[in-house]
């Protein structure tokens, strides 16, 4: 027997998946930007915009206008789709979701998560990825943890995982001590399940 699940979208939506009786719905966090991710986002495309601009006005080969409107719409594309667009629980993983290669992080790897506003950091490198343009996201070295993975678009939300293997994550879900608190029963169950192994 199964039956559909509702979301916030509606109930019954074409597309969405239904669900078996005594199978768990994902849970739903969502990325919501706060003044600084909303301040950088706006004032780069302004000054990508604003370059734009000034290049199909100037006098320059019109291959070259091309090319350089070309690649500041590239930026500007893969910024967004790159950049953490919500937080799922899922059955046997967390996945932070991006429109392009979302990432799963399996909870059997995950050794540590805690809600830590603390942890944010001006002192950082940032060694690929998006510094503030539709969030933090990529690969940085931040003072207080060393070399991490940032998926962050709200400094006040910072929630830390660690796995087994020593990797570590910076993410900002919405509500974060309900997120740390739903992961952590999740981890707990998996935990009791395999004691009885």
């Amino acid at each position: 027997m199964r039956f559909w699940h509702a979301t916030p979208y509606g109930f019954c939506r074409p597309g969405v998946r239904a669900f078996a009786v005594g199978e768990t719905p994902p849970l739903r966090f969502s990325a919501r930007y706060d003044t600084l991710t909303w301040g950088i986002t706006l004032g780069v495309m302004i000054l990508l915009a604003t370059v734009s601009m000034a290049l199909l006005l100037s006098p320059i080969e019109p291959l070259l206008k091309l090319g350089f409107v070309g690649l500041m719409i590239a930026i500007t594309l893969a910024s967004y789709t790159l950049s953490p667009r919500g937080f799922i629980l899922a059955e046997d993983h967390l996945i932070i979701r991006r429109i392009i290669r979302s990432v799963r992080i399996p909870y059997s790897s995950i050794a540590e998560v805690r809600y830590d506003p603390t942890l944010w950091s001006w002192v950082r490198i940032r060694l690929c990825g998006s510094g503030g343009m539709f969030g933090f996201w990529g690969l940085f070295q931040l003072r207080k943890l060393g070399r991490a993975w940032l998926y962050v678009t709200n400094r006040r939300n910072l929630v830390l995982i660690r796995t087994k293997e020593g990797k570590v994550y910076l993410i900002s879900p919405e509500n974060p001590t309900a997120f740390v608190d739903s992961i952590q029963l999740k981890l707990n169950t998996r935990k009791a399940l395999n004691s009885k192994k």
